[in-house]
């Protein structure tokens, strides 16, 4: 059975995998996407990490299986993708869903651009310090959502002005800069992981998505393999100090800029090798038969996470914290999103799982392409897309309160600005890109007089129309694409 449960990780992710890519190419999906994302990391830490666990030995994880969970994960890792996925075509054909999510309405220019960039590093830098216990623990969460966002604001200028040498110089101080503050005070790696990503973000949304699909493959493929190069590096020494600090950080990365590829020997698996399937083996085989099932535990967690346990001892602990315990260990564990289901409700629990992240995905994503002009939703909702990564892997509760964290804090603070310089931004040029084209294309093909209607989300729209699509790809790029696709079908 434990080859069986291999096989069945494999063909969940290859056959899934392979539907996405499908409708990517004959452009019926968008290729990057809160659903793509969650996807990928639950492929990431289920298909691939549960494939190694079955056709390895089992010798050096923490729990050695007993075999009565190989049959039940076998089952609930396509259930769990086969439910996600129907969640989320769902949340995506609701669009009075996202009608209460903030939407940002700023006018995308250069000085409300800059000035986004400046507040978020800012408070990202002042959140590198320590301001007391509770307030660093609320800045802390916060400093990536304002890292990663203003490294969104810096990419949409730069597409805004590709070929404008100030242009690369803000964008490449910017986003170095905010991989610095993503790096320091911890050794996360999914909080530098969400710089990369919204730059790619930005770039898809406000230019490459109108663009052929194959050569998208190999743009991001590069932006990828980037980003897993840095991820590799920085794991090469995140964990040999208890200095974070931005200065030693520095110096780690210079010294590794000096011999790139001297990569110590189990670095590369401690990226790639996850035990997120093994956790959840022990919690299928333990649970409730040994410990008692928590219902609700994860909400319950995400409600009263923000009150200090100074006012609150009996607050929850997570379920990576419960296992740590249980293992008599001081290990980072992921549980798995699988995992935190089973805890809290063993088969209904996971299809609550999926249900509810399906539907949020869903939701988001016809809200993202709603706004595919606006610069600054855009970069406030993929600021935590680290976290939506590492969803699958755990502490899911927890990465879901930094998610909600990053975009509260940062909505917040971007409102706040637009309402002190709302009249300065006002006399400034507004910003275009791409994607304003095809916005203005879709609002007249759906009777709207004017981008305002269309951009506070009261459409339906496709954003690759047909309308104008073929000649302005004509004009550019030699390439025709005539057809109004529909989105999310996969």
């Amino acid at each position: 059975m434990q080859y069986i449960l291999g096989i069945i990780a494999i063909l969940t992710t290859v056959v899934t995998g392979a539907v996405i890519i499908h409708k990517i190419l004959n452009r019926q999906t968008s290729m990057i996407s809160f659903r793509n994302l969650f996807l990928f990391g639950f492929f990431f830490f289920y298909g691939m990490a549960t494939a190694f666990i079955c056709f390895s030995d089992n010798s050096g994880w923490l729990y050695s299986p007993n075999g009565a969970g190989y049959l039940p994960l076998a089952i609930l890792i396509p259930l769990f993708v086969i439910v996600f996925v129907m969640a989320g075509r769902w949340g995506y054909n609701r669009e009075r869903l996202g009608r209460f999510i903030p939407t940002l309405q700023i006018r995308p220019c250069t000085a409300s651009i800059f000035a986004g960039i400046f507040v978020c590093e800012a408070l990202a830098i002042i959140g590198s310090f320590p301001l007391g216990d509770y307030f660093t623990g609320v800045i802390a969460q916060s400093k990536p959502g304002f890292a990663a966002c203003a490294a969104g604001l810096a990419t949409y200028w730069l597409v805004s002005k590709r070929y404008n040498p100030i242009a690369w110089t803000v964008f490449l101080a910017t986003f170095m800069l905010s991989c610095l503050l993503c790096v320091s005070g911890g050794t996360d790696r999914r909080m530098v992981l969400g710089v990369f990503i919204v730059v790619a973000w930005i770039w898809y949304y406000c230019s490459l998505q109108y663009k052929t699909p194959k050569s998208n493959f190999i743009k991001i493929g590069i932006a990828g393999l980037a980003a897993t190069g840095f991820v590799i590096i920085f794991s090469n020494f995140r964990n040999t100090s208890e200095n974070t600090s931005i200065e030693h950080r520095i110096e780690q990365f210079s010294q590794a800029a000096k011999d790139p590829l001297n990569i110590k020997k189990d670095t590369v698996a401690t990226v790639f090798v996850q035990d997120a399937p093994i956790n959840t083996l022990y919690i299928i085989e333990n649970y409730p038969e040994f410990h008692d099932l928590k219902p609700f535990h994860g909400l319950y967690f995400f409600i009263v996470n923000p009150i200090p346990r100074t006012m609150f001892p009996d607050k929850p602990v997570g379920l990576g914290y419960e296992l740590q315990q249980q293992f008599g260990i001081a290990a980072n564990l992921g549980p798995g999103i699988i995992g935190h289901g089973w805890e809290e409700g063993m088969w209904l629990g996971v299809i609550g799982y999926a249900l509810f992240f399906g539907l949020m995905c869903g939701i988001l994503d016809r809200k993202v392409d709603a706004q595919a002009n606006n610069p600054f939703f855009l970069s406030v909702y993929a600021s935590s897309l680290g976290n939506v990564l590492g969803l699958s892997r755990g502490e899911t509760a927890l990465f879901l309160v930094l998610i909600v964290t990053g975009w509260v804090s940062t909505i917040f603070v971007l409102w706040l600005m637009n309402a002190l310089g709302k009249s300065m931004f006002a006399a400034w040029p507004r910003l275009t890109v791409e994607a304003d084209y095809y916005m203005e294309q879709a609002a007249a093909q759906h009777g709207y007089g004017d981008d305002e209607a269309y951009v506070e989300g009261e459409s339906t729209f496709d954003p690759v129309v047909s309308a104008g699509y073929g000649d302005y790809q004509g004009d550019h790029d030699g390439h025709d694409d005539s057809g109004n696709q529909q989105r999310y079908s996969a």
